[in-house]
């Protein structure tokens, strides 16, 4: 939204060294968001879990630090779940561990851009990162389409496991209630 604004040649320097700030303001709130944690665990760093999935390097690029191991969830005899969502497919655009230059869109990259563009009133270099920002949000939704399908798979497993828990309990009170009959007749 900010990029399709400033995009149009109505805005002046002064207008978008101002959206620039906002701008950056949004990068570190998705940084905060690719370093989230669940308990001590980083959520998307793979099986480096004790370590923040993303850094930023010496010449301010952001890194994926985390690795693509899964973390599975046994749901059942021989059934399990990956719960892992790996920061470098998310954020980075990676396809797995090999896939340098990503294949995919690397938001940090495209913000910085988009920054750049916007710090030097160029109008091209901004609308030059406007498909780009919609390969980010459609990167984003096909992920966040992907936790939202396990959560699923979740939640029928975990009703599933509440029905055989139930279907149990009643037919242990059965059988308990018929042996406490067959005691009684005795």
């Amino acid at each position: 939204e900010l990029a399709t604004g400033q995009s149009t040649d109505s805005y002046n320097a002064e207008n978008r060294k101002m959206t620039a700030m906002e701008v950056r303001n949004i990068r570190e709130q998705l940084m905060q968001t690719a370093g989230i944690r669940h308990g001590n665990s980083y959520v998307f760093s793979g099986h480096q879990s004790d370590q923040t999935p993303f850094q930023v390097d010496m010449t301010g690029q952001v890194v994926f630090q985390g690795d693509w191991g899964e973390v599975p969830l046994l749901v059942g005899e021989d059934a399990k779940i990956d719960l892992s969502t790996p920061g470098g497919a998310v954020f980075s655009g990676m396809i797995d561990a090999a896939d340098v230059p990503p294949s995919g869109t690397d938001i940090f990259a495209v913000i910085d851009d988009l920054v750049a563009a916007l710090e030097s009133n160029d109008g091209d270099g901004i609308r030059s990162q406007l498909p780009r920002l919609d390969d980010a949000l459609n990167q984003v939704l096909d992920a966040r389409a992907d936790v939202g399908s396990k959560l699923n798979r979740l939640e029928r497993t975990d009703n599933y496991w509440e029905t055989f828990r139930l279907d149990i309990s009643e037919r242990l009170s059965m059988a308990e209630d018929a042996d406490l009959a067959e005691t009684l007749a005795d």
